[in-house]
Formats: structure tokens, C-alpha cells, sequence
């Protein structure tokens, strides 16, 4: 996988978790 990709994902379940 991408590290950009891996980056998106990881910053979306963050911020999905800080909800």
C-alpha cells in the first residue's frame, strides 16, 4: 500500500474515533 494512501486512512479513523 501507498504511504499516502496509509496516511488518508489513518487520519480519517483517527478522526472518526476523536467523534
Amino acid at each position: 500500500m501507498l504511504p499516502s494512501k496509509f496516511s488518508l486512512h489513518n487520519g480519517c479513523e483517527i478522526e472518526n474515533r476523536r467523534k
